[in-house]
């Protein structure tokens, strides 16, 4: 198990606005990614590592321009996906950075980023792994816009909302939604 909160708090100060926003969203998707692996029957440590690439896989929106969340950088905010890799990946947990770099979208292949001029490198931006897959979806429940902080949406909010940013993404979201046994469940 590794100290996340170190790594946390080495980027963002608990006196920054960002700090208590980034905590919200990022414990409720690794609590969220920790129940989908028990559920599915992941192992204990498979679990204890999502839930600390849960915490850590947002990390890279310290360096972006998000001021309504309190990140002041200067980069767009898609590219906190790059940013929380390489920041990982100098703390020594390339696996986390893997999960930081493909949390986005079911959908977010290299062609669906050119078409859209997405601001990012050529890369692979799609989750590659049960653990990638699962905080991927997790983080689809959950906003870090201060005016829904600690709101989880549902699946009907969720699904049309990924279709608007690629279509056809809903249908795989749904797919994960049935593979994780959260259907006709409550909302966590």
């Amino acid at each position: 198990m590794i100290d996340y909160m170190t790594i946390i708090k080495k980027y963002i100060s608990e006196e920054e606005q960002l700090y208590d926003i980034y905590m919200s969203h990022v414990e409720r998707v690794a609590d969220r990614a920790v129940v989908i692996a028990q559920r599915i029957g992941l192992s204990r440590l498979e679990q204890e590592f999502i839930y600390d690439a849960g915490m850590l896989h947002d990390i890279g929106v310290v360096e972006v321009y998000a001021p309504d969340i309190g990140c002041n950088g200067g980069l767009p905010y898609i590219q906190h996906l790059i940013v929380g890799k390489r920041i990982l990946d100098e703390e020594g947990m390339p696996h986390h950075g893997n999960v930081a770099l493909r949390h986005c979208s079911p959908k977010f292949t290299m062609d669906n980023i050119k078409r859209r001029k997405i601001p990012l490198p050529e890369g692979n931006y799609l989750p590659q792994n049960i653990y990638e897959i699962i905080i991927s979806y997790a983080d689809l429940f959950y906003t870090k816009n201060p005016c829904y902080q600690g709101k989880c949406r549902c699946l009907e909010e969720v699904l049309p909302m990924v279709d608007r940013y690629e279509k056809g993404s809903s249908d795989e979201v749904y797919e994960y939604a049935l593979e994780f046994g959260e259907l006709f469940l409550p909302e966590l």
